[in-house]
């Protein structure tokens, strides 16, 4: 009976439903293709973001590494207006191509302006992206989309690479102690121990900076399977070339936790006031990231891990990733780096190289990621 009940109820209202239904249906979809579109919006800007950062980051990179070989003897027009442009737009079309940007790359190309200031006298370049990108709708059946079938985008990017040598700077070194660390790798040496003291001869190239007890923080972290030892950040170098030889060694694997402290610290509120109190306008900030091998759950940690080096990246930080006979998580820690900041190292003396190397370049010109 109440079967019967109920089927005589749509039958009577059958047409109360159907207008209902006519009238709801378009609403849904209307607000998914809303929060759709508003979604996709976002994600494009972002990644979009990520590119420009990072080709700007690039062709800092390329001309800071210029400035180095020429151990900072400038030649007048080294890098003219166009080198520096096409360093910049071979970069940024590589970047769209393999973040899936591939169809859109010359309305991206065109919509985006790179401006370039280069001051002779104090041999500092700026460099500046507009991006007025148009981004095509999903859809283009809603009434946001009668006058125009495209979202417009602005997206902004600057990089300075100054020769001041004197300004502030932050640095935060994560460092391996898993038991593979303790592994022969030199004369009479294990791998901690060889990094221990190319760590110390970096320190004491760091300490070539003028006034270095107010101008660099550094501090050091030691990772296994967890966070095994922390030295916070402190003026000048000397507390850590002190009790590096005091190093513990851990288990297994797994990067995120040194990462993390390591990103907390660079970036805590605290650490722009104590540069403010020096005097410092801006602080350069600096990771120097040590692994022997994978991390022991990749799947997991390697995602986690990534995460912390792309937001200090994204923050301004530059981050080196250095490699110890660690083929196998190599394409891990090339995309944890900055570019051309990954060293894979297979003996002593190349570990030895890559930390002087970093120490000389830490002492050169700056590049300032403006945020």
């Amino acid at each position: 009976m109440s079967f019967l009940n109920i089927r005589n109820f749509f039958y009577n209202c059958k047409g109360s439903i159907s207008i209902l239904t006519a009238i709801l249906l378009p609403v849904i979809f209307i607000v998914m293709g809303l929060v759709i579109e508003t979604s996709h919006k976002f994600f494009v800007k972002a990644k979009l973001h990520y590119i420009l950062d990072h080709s700007l980051l690039y062709t800092a990179t390329k001309i800071l590494n210029q400035e180095n070989g020429n151990n900072g003897k400038k030649q007048k027009n080294d890098f003219s207006y166009r080198i520096i442009k096409n360093i910049w737009q071979t970069d940024f079309r590589n970047e769209l191509r393999e973040n899936g940007f591939a169809q859109d790359i010359n309305n991206i190309e065109r919509s985006t302006s790179l401006s370039i200031i280069i001051d002779d006298q104090h041999k500092d370049y700026n460099l500046s992206a507009v991006s007025r990108y148009e981004m095509p709708f999903i859809f283009c059946t809603f009434p946001w989309c009668a006058n125009s079938s495209h979202a417009p985008l602005l997206i902004t990017s600057s990089v300075k690479i100054s020769s001041k040598s004197d300004i502030g700077l932050d640095m935060m070194m994560v460092l391996d102690v898993s038991l593979s660390m303790n592994d022969h790798f030199g004369p009479g040496m294990d791998k901690l121990g060889v990094a221990t003291r190319s760590i110390r001869e970096m320190l004491d190239i760091i300490k070539s900076i003028p006034d270095v007890n107010n101008v660099v923080r550094s501090g050091l972290v030691t990772f296994s399977s967890k966070i095994v030892q922390t030295f916070p950040l402190a003026w000048g170098v000397q507390h850590i070339q002190e009790k590096i030889n005091r190093l513990i060694f851990g288990s297994t694997t797994k990067s995120t936790p040194g990462l993390e402290y390591a990103y907390n610290k660079i970036f805590d509120a605290k650490e722009k006031l104590e540069h403010i109190a020096k005097g410092h306008d801006d602080y350069k900030k600096y990771i120097i990231f040590l692994t022997d091998g994978e991390n022991s759950s990749p799947n997991i940690d390697n995602k986690e891990s990534l995460f912390y080096c792309n937001e200090a990246k994204r923050r301004g930080a530059i981050v080196y990733a250095i490699g110890v006979q660690a083929e196998a998580a190599d394409q891990f820690l090339k995309n944890c780096a900055s570019p051309d900041r990954f060293y894979s190292v297979q003996n002593s003396r190349k570990l030895h190289d890559a930390f002087l190397r970093i120490g000389k370049e830490m002492v050169k010109q700056r590049i300032l990621y403006n945020k």
